[in-house]
């Protein structure tokens, strides 16, 4: 799992946290994407107290609209998203 953000304030005054997410087909390292969700939702919830507009986006390898994929192994990347 990998991600980015950046902050900007734009010439309006909005400030907006835009984040870019990969997170891995495989489910090798569930640790480690676990303490990364976090690590995210963190960075969200504090962009929400410092009054950011947020945009999320990425590759994250799971298929919502398709239970019979998303068994077991996809119910954590679901539990994220």
């Amino acid at each position: 799992m990998i991600y980015i953000y950046i902050d900007l304030q734009l010439k309006n005054k909005v400030k907006l946290r835009i984040f870019n997410i990969y997170l891995h087909a495989n489910n090798t390292h569930i640790q480690q994407s676990l303490t990364l969700e976090k690590e995210i939702l963190d960075h969200i919830q504090q962009a929400h107290r410092r009054q950011f507009r947020i945009i999320v986006m990425g590759d994250f390898n799971v298929d919502v609209d398709n239970s019979y994929i998303n068994k077991q192994h996809h119910m954590l990347k679901l539990n994220f998203i």
